[in-house]
């Protein structure tokens, strides 16, 4: 196990041409980071707009934010 590691390779070109492989993976990581943040504020938003449908004194829109979430909380996370 006499394995040195090379870590010049971070700041070579990418295939890419244009960046280095620590810029990729630093823009790959603030992408990943970004679509979290957005997934999450979604079902903040969602959750809260179907919770809030729910306590309304309309029976068709009670029905409507149960069915939303009977649906989904049949569908399993990944």
């Amino acid at each position: 196990m006499n394995y040195n590691w090379n870590w010049g390779i971070f700041f070579q070109t990418s295939p890419d041409g244009v960046h280095t492989y620590l810029e990729t993976l630093l823009m790959g990581t603030g992408w990943t980071l970004a679509t979290a943040l957005s997934a999450w504020c979604l079902a903040l938003a969602m959750g809260s707009l179907i919770g809030v449908i729910r306590t309304t004194p309309s029976p068709w829109l009670v029905r409507l934010g149960n069915a939303y979430v009977e649906v989904f909380r049949n569908i399993p996370l990944l």
